[in-house]
């Protein structure tokens, strides 16, 4: 994975979040929402629901923010200050993780299963943009 994150020129893994969730996130680091839901943890969703209903789960984009979603968060939400977190790309070779080329949770994603959507073989289809 190390040699194909290398090819690709992929270097950056962004999550954004509520900035009010940053204390607890250097604290606890970045923990699924299964966990946030069933702890005393204090978050801050950024939706009220996952539906891709990959609760076990921690969304991130490549290279560059899920910005159809981050711009229509920021637009609903005005008062929320936010944060993108810029993450080793590397921790992917730690992980066990599934690919979206676009938002998890959309209509196209939901046609295929989360199984064609991991490991290494998932990760080619991906299109990266970089600036």
């Amino acid at each position: 994975m190390e040699q194909l994150l290398k090819q690709r020129r992929i270097d950056w893994l962004l999550h954004f979040t509520q900035a009010e969730n940053l204390p607890n996130i250097f604290k606890y680091g970045l923990l699924q929402r299964s966990i946030l839901e069933t702890s005393r943890i204090k978050s801050c969703f950024n939706d009220e629901y996952r539906y891709d209903e990959c609760t076990d789960a921690v969304c991130t984009s490549i290279e560059f923010p899920n910005y159809k979603m981050f711009y229509t968060l920021r637009m609903n939400n005005p008062s929320i200050d936010w944060v993108v977190l810029l993450l080793d790309v590397r921790i992917l070779c730690d992980f066990t993780c599934a690919y979206c080329y676009t938002n998890a949770g959309s209509a196209e994603m939901y046609e295929t299963s989360i199984e064609d959507r991991m490991g290494r073989e998932a990760f080619p289809n991906i299109p990266i943009e970089h600036s």
